[in-house]
């Protein structure tokens, strides 16, 4: 099966089915609009392919290596990219304007990997590494599991980040301003000289913001939210 999908994809296929692919080196291969559905790959190295416009639907991909890979305008619905100690590297690849709906991208490393104009929907990326990941002020992340990422130095500012899980995550550094951060869950992060100016953190979870080492000019929170910042900073607070 694995000799036939090189086959396939030199004759031209594009639409894949039930194919379990295993140990296969697939680096600088060039196919534009390929479609994969309930496939699995395993130990597969598409490090420097060209994969533009990628589908893959109800597809798992275990300890597979993306390094450098062009997946632009790419989409992944349902896919699992984790295994447990086998997750999937991204570093360096270009993943601008795709989309992850509904998939598992746990530990997965996405280092300096290129993330402009990306949709994140309903995804588990719990533990991924974003380190100098390029977001470029132009990212959706909805209602995603963001828990123990590091997003260290991401430029998030003006990105919808709603409704997404940030516990624990590493934010310091990172860049905020006027994003919509309505109901996000930042308990137990490190958000250590951040910059949320503008932000809308409405509804959120802001229980380790602290006043003295982030920059909360004109942040849009609740009355009750604020009183938390002011206990956060060891300010008493009583009333008249």
């Amino acid at each position: 099966m694995t000799v036939d999908l090189l086959k396939r994809i030199e004759n031209g296929e594009t639409s894949f089915l039930k194919l379990d692919v295993d140990e296969l080196d697939l680096r600088d291969i060039e196919a534009t609009d390929l479609s994969f559905r309930q496939c699995t790959f395993a130990k597969v190295d598409f490090g420097n392919a060209y994969l533009e416009g990628m589908t893959c639907t109800d597809c798992k991909f275990v300890d597979c290596s993306f390094v450098g890979a062009v997946l632009e305008d790419s989409t992944f619905l349902r896919t699992s990219f984790y295994r447990i100690n086998q997750p999937c590297v991204f570093a360096r690849a270009d993943l601008r304007f795709s989309t992850f709906e509904g998939c598992d991208v746990r530990l997965c490393s996405f280092q300096y990997a290129r993330l402009l104009k990306s949709t994140w929907k309903e995804t588990n990326a719990t533990g991924a590494d974003f380190f100098r990941a390029e977001f470029g002020r132009a990212v959706v992340i909805n209602d995603c599991h963001f828990r123990m990422t590091d997003l260290r130095e991401a430029d998030l500012r003006g990105c919808d980040l709603s409704k997404t899980d940030f516990e624990q995550a590493n934010l310091e550094n990172a860049k905020l301003q006027e994003a919509n951060l309505s109901s996000c869950n930042f308990a137990g992060s490190n958000l250590r000289y951040a910059v949320l100016k503008g932000a809308d953190c409405w509804g959120a979870n802001i229980s380790s913001f602290d006043i003295r080492t982030m920059d909360l000019t004109d942040v849009k929170i609740y009355e009750s939210q604020g009183k938390v910042l002011l206990e956060n900073a060891g300010l008493a607070l009583f009333d008249d």
